[in-house]
């Protein structure tokens, strides 16, 4: 009844703001990476902003990160810290990714003549903004990792130094 209609009326209003918002990859990388270097000074050291620094380079420019974004498929990745999250849960664990055969369809005709719909637009966004989440993520793992601490608690890192999407309360 009414309160079925809210939560829906809440989620969309949510989504327009996050997921569906262009500014919002803009706003979310600007907020989450001096927040995760914060964090990250405090609970491992001060080489810690200094070594996400590098991963958060090293991470956009790799072919591996793109070709898990855009494939879903960690299986040819050389990037050992890198196959270790997505498998992991980076993809469902940290944030919720789209579905990614969807986008490729939805975009893979465009300037072709094809009708560019809302939707299309829309899961282009989603995806940037979820781009920006795993990226980030992924590079406070790999940190993490590269500093000799377990799987564990690189996945507990990538989690806990930016917003923990799982963490009721």
């Amino acid at each position: 009844g009414s309160a079925e209609g809210m939560k829906r009326a809440l989620s969309f209003v949510s989504s327009t703001m996050t997921v569906y918002n262009p500014a919002f990859f803009t706003v979310n990388v600007a907020r989450d990476i001096p927040f995760i270097m914060t964090k990250g000074f405090a609970e491992y050291g001060m080489l810690f902003p200094i070594r996400f620094s590098a991963q958060l380079v090293k991470k956009a420019f790799t072919r591996d990160l793109w070709k898990i974004v855009w494939t879903g498929d960690a299986s040819s990745i050389s990037d050992k810290h890198l196959k270790a999250f997505y498998e992991g849960g980076a993809n469902t664990g940290y944030t919720s990714t789209p579905d990614l055969k969807k986008l490729k369809d939805a975009t893979k005709d465009w300037g072709k003549g094809t009708t560019v719909t809302w939707s299309n637009i829309g899961d282009v966004i989603s995806y940037m903004n979820t781009f920006s989440e795993v990226w980030t993520r992924a590079a406070a793992y790999s940190v993490v990792r590269n500093m000799g601490y377990n799987n564990e608690e690189g996945i507990k890192a990538a989690k806990n130094l930016s917003v923990n999407f799982n963490r009721k309360g």
